[in-house]
């Protein structure tokens, strides 16, 4: 397999002005957005990735997981880009990294710059109970917070003196759409291409494919979470070698040269793409939102506040679920049936379960 290090490893050393940016290098800094970037970059200063690094050094920031579905590899893969000739220069501006426990929103961003181009980058759902609840509320919301501060990220910094791009992976994805289609023409016209990495579609809004020909949207063949909703871009759907909801990360897609090798959507993908579209269309809005009441009020009573507390949590969760009014109950267990009963849904969850306790295990080898 060949992935981003393996990318770096054969064009690490060529400049941007030897070799101008491409597919990968645009899309691999929607990995970098992940990144807590507070305390290294202030909103209104900028530095340059290698700068970046030094400052990481010395506030001792660790490589260790982003939290449970982020792995050191996105820490990893900066340090590797910091170094190298190629993006050591790159400069790191205008940096945001919000959660707001009141409004339920998460959004960070951050812009990328080289010489001649522009990369805005949105990031995706982080650790954070607040960014899960609010991914999820694009079911029952037709807009998100992230999605308004999106809109008013990209009118603010996308200028006519670089060339523009935007990009963002999972929730990130569906910002970059969002907020490239909601802004007004004559921003719209200063971006040469916007890229969503696995990011859902549209629930509430109907677009003109004529106007998203800007819009490309990357998933892998067992796309889960790319597939989500509505889309208008052009799909590319990449060759991974992950398993299930796996392959939702951008590390298990293969590269050659300055692409992704492509493949083609499984039938298993097709399956689940098609079980949500009918599962979601059938229940109604109200039904919808009273899962989203139950569901934070679980979270709420099992007072996590990250994705991995939840994982530590998971006894005390099912506790405060067995906990609620047999109404309540019902609500979450008549949702979550609806998704499980379609078998390529539960094998793809499976799969993903499986190869990632394969992982656990061999790591606890290796270091017995």
């Amino acid at each position: 397999m060949a992935n981003y290090f393996d990318y770096l490893s054969w064009r690490g050393d060529l400049s941007f002005d030897v070799d101008p940016i491409n597919e990968i290098d645009i899309t691999s800094f929607a990995i970098l957005v992940y990144l807590d970037y507070n305390d290294i970059v202030n909103e209104d200063e900028e530095i340059t990735l290698a700068q970046a690094a030094e400052r990481f050094m010395l506030l001792g920031k660790k490589i260790e997981p982003l939290g449970l579905i982020l792995s050191s590899d996105y820490i990893r893969l900066f340090n590797r880009y910091a170094h190298s000739t190629r993006f050591g220069k790159v400069k790191i501006k205008h940096y945001v990294g919000d959660i707001d426990d009141e409004e339920i929103g998460q959004f960070s961003a951050v812009v990328f710059e080289t010489e001649k181009d522009r990369v805005i980058c949105f990031s995706g759902t982080d650790d954070s109970i607040v960014g899960w609840k609010e991914s999820l509320n694009l079911m029952v919301e037709e807009i998100i917070p992230a999605q308004k501060k999106a809109k008013e990220y990209l009118s603010m910094y996308v200028k006519p003196d670089k060339t523009n791009y935007v990009v963002g992976h999972s929730k990130g994805g569906n910002l970059a759409m969002y907020s490239y289609m909601h802004a007004d023409k004559e921003t719209r016209n200063l971006i040469k291409h916007v890229y969503s990495l696995d990011g859902p579609g549209m629930m509430y809004e109907e677009w003109d494919k004529e106007e998203c020909k800007r819009i490309t949207e990357i998933m892998a063949q067992d796309s889960i979470i790319g597939r989500l909703f509505r889309h208008f871009g052009k799909i590319k759907v990449v060759s991974s070698v992950a398993k299930g909801v796996n392959q939702h990360d951008p590390f298990t897609w293969q590269i050659m040269g300055k692409h992704y090798v492509t493949a083609r959507q499984t039938e298993q993908s097709r399956e689940i793409q098609q079980a949500f579209d009918d599962i979601l269309t059938s229940m109604s809005l109200q039904q919808r939102k009273e899962f989203m009441r139950v569901f934070n009020e679980i979270l709420h009573m099992s007072k996590v506040k990250t994705l991995t507390e939840v994982d530590k949590q998971k006894g005390t969760i099912l506790k405060n679920y067995l906990a609620l009014k047999s109404p309540d109950r019902k609500i979450v267990y008549d949702f979550i049936k609806k998704f499980f009963a379609v078998k390529a849904i539960r094998t793809s969850f499976w799969e993903g379960l499986k190869e990632n306790q394969k992982k656990v295990e061999e790591t606890s080898g290796k270091k017995k």
